[in-house]
């Protein structure tokens, strides 16, 4: 769900996020 924000892919516990 954070990785969809912007500020939740510079979150570091959502790496699987901005791995993509």
């Amino acid at each position: 769900m954070l990785g969809d924000s912007p500020k939740g892919r510079t979150l570091p516990f959502v790496p699987k996020y901005t791995a993509q």
